[in-house]
């Protein structure tokens, strides 16, 4: 649907009832039910949360600026191409979905992930002081995270679990596990 989430490469599933106990609607009916793995792709499966234990286990400050650091650089890739998502936006603008400027290159690149005109601060991950580090970091990802929340709420999808577990700085859904659709929006 155009929005930027981690991809589903394979699910492997155990053929026999294993020692999971799951209660699936909550409702106090647990059992065991077989086991199974979810392999997800994506350009790196960062999450949120990894820069606030950066900063309590690896070196307090040193270890947030080279997980920012780390960070910034894929992002910065990540702003070199078209990211998957825009194909819905280029098919949106083709049939006429969406009526926007020609110059409106940059709610493109802000909004739907499409390659930058121009680099942005993430392009200068190795060179910057720390305090543009956190300064780039903040805005690069608030920035993504912006526009992966309007995406959502844009698509009519109310997500349950949009904390630092399950989502990434870089702009992209880890987990849907707890969702609705609204039934009427306009």
């Amino acid at each position: 649907i155009g929005i930027p989430s981690v991809q589903s490469l394979a699910l492997v599933a155990s053929a026999e009832v294993d020692e999971v106990i799951r209660d699936e609607w909550y409702l106090g009916n647990a059992k065991k039910v077989p086991s199974g793995v979810l392999v997800r792709v994506a350009p790196s499966l960062v999450r949120l949360g990894g820069l606030q234990l950066a900063v309590r286990t690896s070196d307090g400050y040193k270890g947030f600026i080279r997980y920012a650091r780390w960070v910034l650089r894929i992002i910065s890739e990540l702003e070199m191409v078209d990211d998957d998502s825009s194909a819905y936006a280029h098919n949106a603008l083709n049939i006429g979905l969406y009526d926007l400027p020609k110059s409106s290159s940059t709610i493109l690149e802000e909004c739907f992930f499409f390659a930058r005109s121009k680099p942005s601060c993430a392009s200068n991950w190795e060179t910057m002081h720390d305090l543009k580090v956190m300064e780039c970091l903040l805005e690069r990802s608030s920035s993504r995270l912006a526009s992966l929340v309007a995406s959502w709420d844009a698509a009519g999808f109310t997500h349950g679990v949009l904390n630092t577990d399950n989502i990434s700085p870089l702009g992209l859904t880890i987990d849907l596990n707890v969702y609705g659709f609204i039934d009427r929006f306009e």
